[in-house]
C-alpha cells in the first residue's frame, strides 16, 4: 500500500532555484523523497509536468552549489530522475536494460509520462544529467537512488542502485541510443559492440 504525502524541504537554496527560473515541488512515497523541478515555462502543463532539462539544470547547480541543503535537493532529483528512468522504459519492453539510465523528456510530476512519446529521451538533457551525476560523485557524494515503486504488478527494473552504477549505466545508453554508431578518422565505432570506444 503506497503512502503519499507532500513535504517541503526545509530551506532550499532559493540560488540554485532561482538560477534557473525553477521552483520545486517535494514528494515522498514510501519513505523515499523525490525532488520535481516546477518551471512556468514548462511545455505542457506545469502544475502536472516538468521537463528532463530541469532536471539536468537543477541537478548542475544543486553539485555547483555544493552545501547540505542542496546535497539534500540534489538527492531528491536524484530519486525522481531514477524513478522516470524506471518509467520511461515501459513503453520500450524489447531492451529496457540498454536503455536505462535516459529520462523520458516530459514525465508527470509523479515520475510517469502521458504517452510514449513524452518517455523519449533529449541528449540535452541526458548530458547535463550524466555531467552532474559524474561531478556529485568526484564530490565524494556517496549516494545511492532508490524508487518507491512498490507496485507487484508493475515493479520497476531496479529498486535502487549507486550513483556510480547509474552514471556508467546512464553513459552507456546515452552512447546506444542517443549516439549510435559513428565514424571518426576512417574508424567505425559502435557502443554497442565495442563499448570502451
Amino acid at each position: 500500500m503506497r503512502k503519499k504525502q507532500i513535504i517541503k524541504i526545509n530551506k532550499p537554496n532559493i540560488s540554485i532555484l532561482e538560477k534557473e527560473g525553477y521552483s520545486i515541488k517535494s514528494v515522498t512515497i514510501n519513505e523515499v523523497k523525490m525532488v520535481f523541478p516546477i518551471s512556468k515555462g514548462t511545455q505542457g502543463d506545469p502544475s502536472t509536468q516538468t521537463v528532463s532539462e530541469a532536471f539536468g539544470y537543477l541537478m548542475r547547480n544543486a553539485v555547483e552549489a555544493g552545501d547540505d541543503d542542496s546535497k539534500e535537493i540534489f538527492q531528491g532529483l536524484l530519486n525522481a530522475y531514477f524513478h522516470c528512468c524506471n518509467n520511461s522504459i515501459v513503453p520500450y519492453p524489447t531492451h529496457p536494460k540498454e536503455r536505462f539510465g535516459l529520462m523520458g523528456w516530459l514525465p508527470e510530476l509523479n515520475g510517469r509520462y502521458q504517452n510514449e512519446s513524452d518517455a523519449n529521451s533529449a541528449s540535452d538533457a541526458d548530458e547535463d544529467i550524466i555531467r552532474s551525476l559524474l561531478d556529485a560523485d568526484s564530490k565524494g557524494w556517496n549516494l545511492s537512488a532508490t524508487d518507491p515503486n512498490d507496485d507487484p504488478a508493475n515493479p520497476p527494473l531496479y529498486k535502487s542502485m549507486t550513483i556510480q552504477d547509474l552514471t556508467l549505466q546512464a553513459i552507456r545508453a546515452l552512447a546506444n541510443y542517443d549516439v549510435g554508431s559513428f565514424s571518426f578518422n576512417g574508424k567505425s565505432y559502435d557502443p554497442a559492440i565495442t563499448p570502451d570506444c
